[in-house]
């Protein structure tokens, strides 16, 4: 149990190299070691609970079907696949997020200490995960950032975001928003303490000058005031005056440090801004001419490229070289899970897809209409703002969507 929480842990923060004095390489991070353990705890839970992971499998088998589908689809591609390495490295983190959704379903279905340390490694985490941004924050406006420590690529979409004017680790920690809410509304403990991370989550996150990580904060406190509205007036009229005077200070704050906040960016006032809109339009086009060369298997998983930004990407010679490295990583990907799945995959396998994501969207409407679990409502709330991302950005490494997956397999085992 404690190394599936440490494995969670990994895969939500970046990519730190394990070796970083003696290797860079991608094989020595955080998140391989998150694979490893995720596999090993797999097949030692295989071999010693084979009849009890059988039995909780069968009594929810439809969503293991729809999983295993997925899976064989994904799978299926490989008959296109003209680069075997991109395929197998993008396959690995399919792989890890099906373990990472079984391991969820099955320590929540038949540990009790795991759900009761549940509470406890959610703070631990989102604790970590703010401090981790404010030092990264502090390393590249007031210092110097130890790009030996985290995976190159990564830093690089740090540092080409820095340069843009915006700061945005991947941490996805909007996500903690609906947990924290929930225990403003339920728990009598704690709760100044629960003030000040609701605060600085929604700071940081205006602040940050991300379009998607504003969507994904608004997204999460709307829906909660939503849901539960009724329970509560007095407090959801002060977490609504809250949010306005805190918004209002980051995008002045943000306007005073870049001439322009992410209201700004949403305006497109920014000719930078109005380029990445149809960046993504021409992302959406080459998909669609993916699909039309592989219709049904798609072009192999990992196999996506934009060849436009390759050509920018090599045809100045001044750019700085972490925002070619940043380029070439943007080039694989059409910043969009449905283009980026169908694309790959082929209709087979984006069929598959929304069979997964509907059956979750049917039976979070079934257990919202119960409201009889304010903390799996924290959970089906968090899962779509991690969604959300996906909707704007690559979506295929374990440090985006990770958390997805388990956070899905943890509702569904939640009857």
């Amino acid at each position: 149990m404690y190394l599936f929480f440490l494995s969670l842990l990994f895969i939500k923060l970046p990519p730190f190299y394990l070796l970083p004095f003696i290797s860079s390489s991608k094989l020595f991070t955080t998140h391989v070691l998150a694979k490893l353990i995720l596999a090993i705890i797999s097949g030692y839970m295989a071999l010693k609970n084979k009849a009890l992971i059988s039995k909780q499998i069968k009594k929810n088998k439809v969503v293991f079907v729809l999983l295993l589908f997925f899976l064989t689809t994904q799978s299926l591609s490989i008959i296109n696949t003209k680069n075997i390495v991109l395929f197998i490295t993008t396959y690995s983190n399919i792989i890890a997020f099906s373990l990472i959704f079984t391991l969820s379903f099955l320590y929540t279905r038949i540990s009790k200490q795991f759900n009761e340390r549940m509470g406890i490694f959610l703070y631990s985490t989102l604790t970590i995960a703010v401090i981790l941004e404010l030092l990264f924050l502090f390393f590249f406006y007031f210092s110097r950032f130890p790009e030996w420590l985290v995976q190159k690529e990564v830093v690089d979409a740090y540092f080409t975001d820095i340069y843009r004017g915006r700061f945005w680790f991947i941490l996805n920690n909007e996500l903690f928003i609906p947990f924290i809410f929930i225990s403003i509304l339920y728990s009598k403990n704690n709760k100044k303490i629960n003030w000040i991370i609701l605060i600085i989550l929604t700071f940081l996150a205006t602040l940050s000058n991300v379009r998607t990580r504003f969507l994904q904060t608004m997204f999460a406190f709307v829906s909660l005031l939503l849901l539960f509205m009724k329970k509560q007036k007095k407090l959801f009229i002060k977490v609504f005056l809250s949010l306005i005077i805190i918004v209002s200070v980051s995008l002045y704050l943000s306007t005073k440090l870049n001439t322009f906040n992410v209201i700004n960016r949403f305006a497109n006032t920014d000719p930078n801004d109005l380029s990445s809109i149809i960046a993504r339009n021409d992302f959406a086009k080459i998909s669609l001419d993916y699909i039309k060369s592989s219709p049904i298997l798609g072009i192999g998983l990992g196999n996506y490229v934009n060849p436009d930004i390759l050509k920018r990407a090599f045809a100045f010679n001044e750019i700085e070289s972490y925002q070619k490295n940043f380029s070439l990583a943007v080039a694989n990907s059409p910043h969009n899970i449905f283009f980026e799945i169908v694309s790959e995959t082929g209709i087979l396998g984006l069929f598959s897809f929304l069979c997964l994501i509907l059956y979750f969207v049917l039976k979070d409407l079934q257990k919202i209409k119960l409201k009889n679990n304010p903390f799996i409502i924290a959970f089906i709330v968090s899962s779509w703002t991690v969604f959300i991302y996906t909707m704007f950005n690559p979506y295929k490494t374990i440090y985006i969507f990770g958390w997805f997956w388990f956070m899905r397999g943890f509702i569904e085992a939640k009857q």
